[in-house]
Order: C-alpha cells, then structure tokens, then sequence
C-alpha cells in the first residue's frame, strides 16, 4: 500500500492524506513557490507543521533553483569604452578589412621576390625524324664500277634531356625597386583601412550607446510626470463630482495626460531602435538585456582630447596616391633594356649531334632584351596612372575639406553645449524650488492644483533640458573622435 504524506492547504482543514503514488515534485515546487513569494499564511503552515524538516528543506531548495532558472539574466553594467572595444574586436567588417590587408602585404612580398634568381628544372623527350645522313667519297672508284661512298647517319630518332637553368635580371634601370616600393605603400594604406572601418564602427556604437541612454533617462522623466499627471486627472476629476472643480480643469489634465502618453510611446520606440542598433554592433541576441555603466552626465563631463596631426582616411590616400606615382615611374622605367645572366646543365641523350651517347651538357651567358614598340600601350598606362593620382589627389583634398567641417562643427556643438548645462542645472534647481513652494503654498490655500501642475511642467521641462544638453555635448564628442579617425580615447 502507499504511503501518504501529511498535506495542509487551508488553515481550517485537518491532515489530508495524500498518496506518494500521486505526489507531483514539480507541481508542489510551483505552488511551493507562489506561496513563499505572496507570503501567505498557509505556506508558513506548511512549512511549519505539515511537511517534515527534511522534505521541507528539499521542496524549498527545489523552489529556489526554478525561481533562479525562472529569472531572466542579468547583464553585466557595460561603459561606453567597453562596449566600442566589444564591437571593435568582434566586427565581421574589420575581420574582412584584416584579411585584405594580409593580401596587400603578401602582394609586397611578391613584388620583393623579382630581385631573386628563378631555378628551373625540367625534362624532355623528343622523337624526330628523319635523320640526316652524311655521305663521304672515297676518291675511289674500282674498275668497271661506280665510286665509292661512305654512308653514315647523324643523330638519332630520339632525344632526352634532364638538366636545369638559373636565370638573374643583372638589370633593369630600377623598375624592381619602384613596383617593390608601389606594393608596400599599398599594403601600408590597406593597413590603414582597418582603421578607418574601426572609427565609423566606434562612432556607431557611441551614438547608440548615447541615444539609449538619453532615451532612457526621458523615458524615466516622462513616466514620473505621467504617474504626476494621471494624479493631477484623479484629483480634478474628484473635485469636479463634488462641485468645487470646472470642466475645464480636468480637460485640461487629460491634455497633458494624452501628450505624456504619446511622448512615452515614441521614447519607447527610440529605446527599442538603440536597442537592437546596440545589440548588433555588439553582437548579442535580441532578448539580450543591455546594462549602461555610463551616465549622459559622466560622458559629457569628458575632458577634449588635442586633434591629431593627420587621419587615417587621409592618410590612406596620400599613401594610395604615392603608390600610383611609383608605378607610373616604373612603366616608364620598363621602357629601357634589360639585362639578363643565365647558366644551364642538363644530361642528356645524345650528348652532341654527331654522337649517339649520353652526357653531359653546359651552357653560360647574358642576353639583352629591349622591347623597342609594344604599341603605345607604355604610354596609356602612364596616362591611365597619371588620372589615378589626379583623382586620389582631388579625394584626399575633398576629404580633408569635409572632415575638418565635421570637427568644426562638431567643436561649435560640443561648446554650445557646454554652455546650455549650467543654466540648465539652474533652471531644474529653481524648478525644484518653485515646486515645493507651489505645494508648501496649495497646503496652506493660497495656490491652486493648477499652480502644481505648472510647477512640475517647469520641472519636467527643465530635466529634460539639462539631459539633452549632456546628450548633444557627449555625441559632439563623439562626432569630433569619429572626424579625427580615432578609435579609442587618448
């Protein structure tokens, strides 16, 4: 027969037997549960009296690992530094900028490689024919008959070689060197790309990393005038039914109750685009909670950094440019003869023309080669390279131009700003004050709700002004990294 347990679920009832063949650890953990989270009565009972020690021990422990399973997972605080450093380390786009830069630096190791000799081995066969013959007279010619010839055949049907060459460009007028230093100064700008992709990658985390903490703190505003608002209706709306309100008062509440509301839906969109920009740029699911150490404050209270003396975008050009100069002047230098030293040996069959043995054969010299017309096609090469700088010339220019607009603006934001916070903390401060005032004074009769709810507008208002200021002053700063290419804080 099965044993019961003693099972208790009301203050009034007795012992009820419950059959173990029944007993359900999951079910009785979750009502368990929900009964130590409301703190009701009959959980105490039940943990006090119903249940043994032991069983009581093991059911509560049950229930606090499904709550710790139960609760969703808390993000570790992440800063600003921590979350570009995240994205930086991680991106698929800096991951593709590295292997390109790999490849430029593996094509200036090909280019090194033209001041080496080149050896080359090979093997040959050959079946020919016909054979010459060589006919030799004698000067000997018997009575009665023709004269007399030697016949003898030269060669043989088959030839075979096995042997090997090693050939050097004695020179060349300079060519290898300026293609050698062509393809350095482009892996050096691919280099240098990286560091571009890294600063735009750094600017878009920083600016999403700041509009979700700006969006957060008006989220945070909006919903405490919300809860002051839905009162300020409640409030006008009961001195409306006992006479001492007017329709107007109350319609004027449900105005602004119903702009809050609306305010609160768009910052909650805003929240939810930072969200996932963030979440992408940091590589993270998209129920992945997301925990900001860094306040607009604090990042706005950071000090300016001196402009370096150049960027990377431009000079990833200037190298680019220096690049093509160099291979105009090496297609202009390949122009002129080359020299060429070469040594072979081989052993062969057979060995010479006359001898049908095998051995050994050997050969040395230079050879000059000059391609005196190719067509033009030296010259429009020259011209096609000549256009390429112009424009990389002309880009680097445009560019420069361009990024020192964005770090001037983004100085004249980042200063007006500045400015904006002081008088901001002095309007929320005298907010502040004119709100306790405003209550101080309705308490004693001599204000109205109204001059309340003005108080707390002004309030509002005012802390939404001071957190935009740090807002715009923190993304002035981040515009003004991203238009120096820098990645990281110095």
């Amino acid at each position: 027969m099965a044993r019961a347990l003693p099972y208790d679920t009301s203050p009034d009832s007795k012992t009820q037997e419950f059959p173990v063949s029944q007993f359900n650890p999951q079910g009785l953990t979750r009502q368990l549960l929900c009964l130590l989270v409301r703190g009701s009565h009959s959980a105490r009972r039940l943990a006090k009296r119903a249940l043994p020690h032991s069983q009581v021990a093991v059911l509560a422990s049950a229930a606090l690992l499904s709550a710790a399973l139960a609760a969703p997972a808390q993000a570790e605080p992440l800063s600003i530094d921590e979350a570009v450093a995240r994205s930086v380390a991680d991106h698929p786009a800096l991951e593709a900028a590295t292997h390109r830069a790999e490849a430029a630096q593996a094509t200036a190791e090909q280019a090194a490689t033209a001041w080496l000799p080149r050896l080359t081995v090979d093997a040959k066969y050959r079946f020919s024919g016909p054979i010459p013959t060589l006919e030799i007279d004698t000067g000997i010619t018997p009575p009665g008959g023709a004269p007399l010839t030697l016949s003898r055949e030269l060669g043989s049907y088959h030839f075979a070689a096995l042997g090997a060459t090693a050939a050097w460009r004695v020179y060349d007028f300079g060519t290898r060197d300026l293609r050698t230093q062509a393809a350095e100064t482009v892996a050096e700008a691919a280099g240098l790309e990286r560091e571009v992709q890294a600063a735009d990658i750094a600017y878009a985390v920083r600016a999403s990393y700041l509009a979700l903490a700006f969006s957060r703190e008006v989220e945070s505003v909006t919903a405490l005038s919300l809860k002051t608002a839905q009162d300020d209706l409640d409030e006008r709306e009961t001195r409306l039914r006992i006479g001492v309100g007017t329709e107007i008062e109350v319609a004027a509440a449900r105005s602004r109750l119903a702009e809050l509301q609306a305010r609160q839906v768009d910052v909650a969109q805003d929240q939810r685009i930072a969200e996932s920009k963030l979440r992408t740029l940091l590589n993270l699911d998209p129920d992945d909670p997301i925990e900001l150490s860094d306040s607009l404050q604090d990042l706005a209270a950071r000090a300016r950094t001196t402009a370096p003396e150049t960027t990377p975008a431009l000079e990833r050009l200037s190298l680019l440019e220096d690049a093509t100069q160099l291979n105009a002047q090496a297609i202009e230098r390949a122009f002129w003869p080359t020299l060429d030293a070469f040594v072979a040996g081989d052993f062969r069959y057979p060995q010479t023309f006359v001898a049908n043995e095998a051995g050994f054969t050997y050969a040395a010299g230079v050879s000059l080669s000059w391609l005196v017309f190719d067509g033009g096609l030296a010259d429009h090469q020259v011209d096609e390279a000549a256009a390429k700088t112009a424009e990389l010339a002309s880009s680097r220019t445009a560019l420069s131009d361009d990024l020192k607009r964005q770090s001037d603006d983004a100085l004249t934001q980042w200063e007006a700003a500045s400015e904006r916070i002081q008088p901001a903390q002095t309007q929320l401060e005298t907010a502040e004050a004119y709100l306790k005032a405003a209550k101080g004074a309705q308490g004693a009769g001599v204000s109205t709700a109204l001059d309340v709810a003005r108080a707390e507008e002004r309030l509002e208002a005012a802390g939404l002004a001071r957190s935009r200021a740090y807002f715009e002053q923190a993304m002035a700063q981040a515009t003004w990294l991203h238009a120096q290419g820098l990645t990281e804080v110095p």
